[in-house]
């Protein structure tokens, strides 16, 4: 059991605090409600022996995920009766415990919760921040989707759907057809898009939508200036009506949208007025890191940020990257699909995530391939 200590004279201020600022109930409501203005509290900060923090541990049971996570973990314990006499009670030390678990970091990978599906591998623009796939161009079916939504909404109990690959998503012909299916089973549904074939006729479709609350919009757009933006997605597609089209949808629906830009030596310049002008708008600006893909993409970070000490990879934890044939790969970084997991549309998904663990526990053990990678540190949900 893990509890929170309160002084009972501190909950009318907390609660004060609270609704001046909107701030949800919840359990991190605390911290939230502290951050507002740190200096109100008086704070003493104690560090545990042993950190726990990068593993990103839940002690909570309130989702399959973490379920899954502390039914793996309690089995490393031996079952402790409770005694008949409180001096008998030998408290299970914490820096055992948390060794413990270092020792056995492949049990807390768990079932996925975030899964990337590309429905298309079609590519609209020359994008350079993104590898070139040497592959026939393809669009799932509809009736394909389903099936991938049925299984994985068996597996994964209330997955997050995003509909993203290295391709234009909206460039399939029934794209809202793959978002209706999503967000008509409650389901939340990121769709990431250039914004190149968005329009007002869109914007309006998904404004007027009775589960519009389901998306969210992430436009990647890496740039306001002409020049750079052809220089990043070429010259095919007019910038000015791109941004156009995008503002009149953040106008009507700011908190249903993100804009991301890359973070490169290239925009990094660029990057206090991309955050002027888009923040009229919203605050829901993303600047993600460059992804060189492993060394096949050029070098164009500016001072990368991994940990000092290497940490467990997100990605391979909690991630599946399906593509538009239903393969699902090893990760996102495995483009040429060297380690595929498996095709969900001829072996079941407990298989294909079984695979999975064995990759896992290579990269543990240092695994070549994950070498020159750094997207390890970063993650979705």
């Amino acid at each position: 059991m893990i509890v929170e200590i309160l002084r009972r004279s501190t909950l009318p201020v907390l609660e004060n605090i609270r609704q001046q600022n909107n701030i949800e109930v919840s359990r991190e409501c605390f911290q939230k409600i502290i951050a507002v203005d740190v200096n109100t509290f008086d704070l003493e900060n104690h560090y545990a022996e042993i950190s726990l923090r990068t593993l990103r541990l839940s002690f909570f049971s309130d989702n399959l995920q973490d379920q899954f996570v502390i039914n793996k973990i309690k089995k490393l314990f031996s079952p402790r009766s409770l005694p008949d006499q409180e001096d008998d009670y030998t408290q299970l030390n914490y820096v055992d415990f948390a060794k413990k678990i270092l020792d056995h970091r492949d049990l807390l990978r768990t079932i996925p919760k975030y899964y990337e599906i590309a429905i298309t591998n079609r590519v609209e623009q020359d994008y350079q921040f993104s590898p070139k796939l040497e592959e026939e161009k393809a669009d799932m079916s509809i009736e394909d989707f389903k099936k991938i939504l049925d299984k994985v909404e068996e597996f994964s109990h209330q997955p997050i759907i995003a509909i993203e690959g290295f391709g234009e998503m909206t460039a399939h012909p029934q794209w809202k057809d793959f978002v209706n299916e999503v967000i008509n089973r409650d389901l939340s549904c990121f769709l990431e898009t250039a914004g190149i074939f968005w329009d007002e006729e869109v914007s309006n479709y998904w404004l007027q939508h009775p589960k519009k609350d389901f998306l969210t919009i992430i436009f990647k757009v890496e740039a306001i200036d002409n020049n750079l933006y052809k220089d990043i997605r070429g010259d095919r597609f007019p910038l000015d009506e791109i941004l156009n089209q995008i503002e009149y949808y953040l106008l009507r629906r700011p908190e249903g949208a993100y804009l991301q830009t890359i973070k490169t030596t290239e925009t990094f310049k660029h990057l206090p007025k991309y955050h002027e002008y888009f923040s009229k708008y919203t605050k829901n600006i993303i600047i993600g890191k460059y992804n060189h893909y492993r060394g096949h993409l050029p070098e164009k970070r500016i001072s990368p940020m991994e940990p000092f000490e290497q940490i467990d990879c997100w990605h391979l934890k909690r991630d599946f990257k399906i593509d538009c044939w239903g393969d699902v790969w090893m990760c996102k970084q495995d483009f040429q699909k060297e380690f595929p997991l498996g095709n969900l549309f001829e072996k079941p998904i407990k298989e294909i995530y079984q695979k999975g663990q064995d990759y896992f526990e290579k990269h543990l053990q240092k695994w070549s391939f994950c070498k020159k990678c750094d997207e390890y540190y970063t993650y979705n949900f």
